[in-house]
């Protein structure tokens, strides 16, 4: 198994678990709840999740759960800025190669009608795919942090982000596949920009639903991690 990082520069983050304050006054410290959202035949498995260097995945505790997927939900106490210290280990649990992978955050606030989604779009350093069990380390940083805090203040939002949940959104494999939201797709053949739903049977239908990531009104489709063949 290889582990590959994603080496992102930190900001300084303070979580309280088990009663200890980390590089921050007492005053900016407030309750946090931090889900994550799995489907059930997810190729991706979040391996742990963590504030600065303290690990928060056993904390889970599952909220809700259907045969399709399942949420889990942790409430901690940590700084405004804990969004620039939050590392996610994922790890390939497929049998096929990864080249891709797309997370998100979707944030819900008082000052916000719908919720704000937020993707992880870092660049792989070194060249790497992700094999069957390979592990790669994302870090949410600055970047996500401003994201969620300017524009909840566009809003008229005076605090920071308190609610959150992780999503696991696409997967794109080396076969040309991609998995997305529980269901699995390939390209158009006719249109390459859209792809087409692969029915269980692995036959592709023609009443099937399509989706493009061209369309810049479907906020659920965007950029992907990418990676690239090692050399």
């Amino acid at each position: 198994m290889r582990r590959i990082t994603l080496f992102i520069t930190l900001g300084v983050t303070a979580v309280l678990i088990g009663g200890s304050v980390n590089q921050a006054s007492q005053d900016t410290i407030k309750e946090r709840a931090i889900s994550i959202e799995k489907h059930a035949n997810a190729p991706i498995e979040f391996d742990d999740l963590s504030l600065s260097v303290q690990s928060i995945k056993d904390r889970l505790q599952t909220t809700k759960k259907n045969a399709k997927a399942e949420l889990k939900e942790v409430k901690i106490k940590a700084a405004d800025n804990w969004m620039k210290d939050f590392h996610i280990r994922i790890r390939n649990v497929s049998n096929k190669t990864i080249t891709a992978v797309s997370l998100e955050w979707w944030i819900t606030h008082p000052a916000l009608d719908l919720p704000l989604i937020i993707k992880m779009t870092r660049n792989l350093r070194g060249g790497r795919v992700l094999a069957a069990n390979d592990e790669l380390v994302i870090d949410s940083g600055e970047k996500e942090y401003n994201q969620a805090t300017h524009f909840i203040q566009s809003k008229g939002g005076t605090d920071s982000v308190t609610t959150a949940t992780l999503k696991l959104d696409q997967v794109e494999f080396e076969d040309g596949t991609r998995w997305r939201l529980g269901s699995l797709f390939r390209r158009d053949p006719v249109d390459p920009k859209l792809w087409i739903k692969i029915q269980a049977t692995g036959r592709i239908g023609n009443n099937v639903r399509k989706y493009s990531n061209s369309k810049p009104k479907d906020k659920t489709i965007g950029p992907l991690v990418r990676f690239s063949p090692a050399g």
